[in-house]
């Protein structure tokens, strides 16, 4: 059954030449791109040289560009060199400003009129230099407000990856944050997970150490640490600090949490690719609540590396007009993408509409063959006749043209049985208007004397016939002698002899 859906899913959008977007995570240390294609997850990735990214800022743009060339190179799947790959870009290790603004429940054009302006009120630099989006995440129903998530960059930054992803083969459809790609990993795909219920997320990395509020399924609130701030000049972080900072920073995401909303924590969910137990020992002795490691309803299992660009990836699986999360992308990246559809559904017409006409013509052709030669066959297996039985079969065609003809002459002769004067029309309306049953209508040929004779239930019915042939224009001298009203079985027989009026009558 899954290969199944598969097949139609893939050939859905065929139809709708809609391309695979995949999910491209940028840390400071790895380029990670991870694909649904339908069927599975498509996985590759490679190492960043040192100092290529650092803290989410690209500081070596033609080396990140050559890294992507060589990780598209890998991609499964691509039809030519030259195609470019679409996805939706999560920065690993960048800051990037996001904040929950309650709002009154408006129109979505004066909301985000309302949202811009809020966000402009708290922005650290001029709006201008950044790069801005928003999203619902929840509604307050008692009090007839919206939480919207805002979130701003600036643009420089975004424009230089998005430059270099360019030229490294890829399309940008989106650009986001690690920690948007992971709360929506989580509410996906993640087991166990309560949507009703809040949750701290603790990721930790390499680079970072980012703590995540998740209300609902959604991502509230954000509080992101670089290692090499905590270490300073050291080479390494102690084991002391790193503890520290842990048991430091969760416990300002939690005072933050109990300041803002009043619902318990339903517990804390890790997303680390290591030194799992420590993390979590620091947080059930210091903080007493359960601790999970994030488990994902995958095929099979993934490391927790992958966590960000899988999330991005499902992003990119949804139909990109619900897609309504944030994004940071310029909006010249966003152009590109879409004069990229425009051209890629072009190309696919141009090409099918030539192999359906292509198809239609064959398929003319195939049945104008088949039919010829289904009545060959059948004129080569028509039964043949001796010239007796052809002979007998002749004469019976000639008895049935006739037969026909005289069935033809009869039913003429019916269609034009009619009353040949108005007269005889005139007697026979007057005979069922009064309940007069006919037995014989004579007529004199050298004169206009009729004589009739016919029968009745009553003589009252007699009479009334009597007096309306006395009334009808069409006749005269009418004359019934009570002597030819007599008793019959049927009832009353009678006779009437009276004239036909020759002249015009009006």
């Amino acid at each position: 059954m899954k290969l199944f859906f598969y097949y139609i899913r893939k050939f859905i959008r065929f139809i709708q030449v809609q391309p695979i977007v995949g999910g491209l995570e940028i840390s400071d240390s790895a380029v990670r791109f991870a694909r649904f294609n339908g069927r599975e997850w498509q996985m590759v990735s490679l190492r960043l040289p040192p100092g290529v990214v650092q803290g989410g800022r690209l500081t070596d743009y033609g080396q990140l560009a050559q890294v992507l060339k060589r990780l598209r190179e890998q991609i499964p799947g691509l039809k030519t060199k030259k195609e470019k790959v679409s996805v939706v870009i999560s920065l690993g290790s960048l800051s990037i400003y996001s904040q929950v603004i309650s709002l009154p429940e408006l129109e979505e054009g004066k909301l985000g009129e309302s949202v811009m302006l809020n966000t402009q009120m708290v922005s650290p630099v001029d709006m201008a230099e950044v790069y801005s989006d928003w999203q619902v995440v929840g509604k307050n129903v008692a009090e007839h407000k919206l939480e919207v998530l805002s979130a701003f960059v600036q643009k420089g930054i975004v424009d230089e990856f998005s430059r270099a992803v360019k030229e490294g083969g890829f399309l940008a459809v989106a650009l986001e944050s690690k920690a948007l790609a992971l709360t929506r990993l989580i509410r996906r795909q993640g087991l166990g997970i309560d949507e009703t219920k809040s949750y701290i997320v603790l990721s930790l990395d390499n680079e970072i150490l980012d703590f995540l509020i998740m209300r609902r399924g959604e991502m509230y609130f954000e509080y992101l640490n670089y290692w090499k701030d905590i270490r300073g000049d050291a080479r390494v972080i102690s084991l002391l600090d790193f503890r520290n900072s842990i048991s430091g920073s969760f416990r300002q995401v939690l005072n933050f949490y109990s300041q803002h909303w009043s619902e318990p924590i339903g517990g804390v969910i890790l997303a680390t690719p290591g030194l799992e137990e420590e993390v979590r020992k620091i947080i059930v002795d210091g903080f007493s609540l359960p601790v999970t490691a994030l488990k994902l309803k995958l095929d099979k299992p993934v490391d927790p590396e992958w966590f960000g660009a899988l999330g991005s990836g499902i992003r990119g699986s949804m139909p990109r007009e619900e897609d309504r999360d944030i994004s940071l992308l310029g909006v010249t990246a966003r152009d590109e993408f879409r004069a990229q559809q425009v051209i890629g559904f072009l190309r696919f017409w141009r090409v099918l509409i030539p192999v359906a006409l292509s198809f239609l013509v064959l398929a003319f052709l195939g049945g104008n063959i088949l039919l010829t030669k289904k009545r060959e066959r059948m004129i080569a297996n028509a039964p043949s006749f001796s010239p007796a039985e052809m002979a007998e079969v002749e004469a019976l065609q000639n008895e049935a043209r006739n037969f026909n003809s005289s069935v033809d002459a009869v039913d003429g002769v019916r269609r034009e049985e009619k009353f040949r004067t108005p007269v005889f029309q005139r007697i026979y309306s007057l005979i069922s208007a009064n309940n007069i049953v006919l037995e014989r209508l004579g007529m004199r040929e050298s004169s206009n004397q009729l004589s009739l004779s016919g029968t009745a239930k009553s003589d009252s019915d007699i009479l009334d016939f009597k007096r309306a042939l006395e009334a009808d224009k069409h006749f005269s001298d009418v004359k019934l002698p009570l002597t030819e009203i007599r008793q019959s079985p049927q009832g009353f027989a009678f006779s009437v002899s009276f004239s036909a009026v020759t002249a015009p009558v009006n």
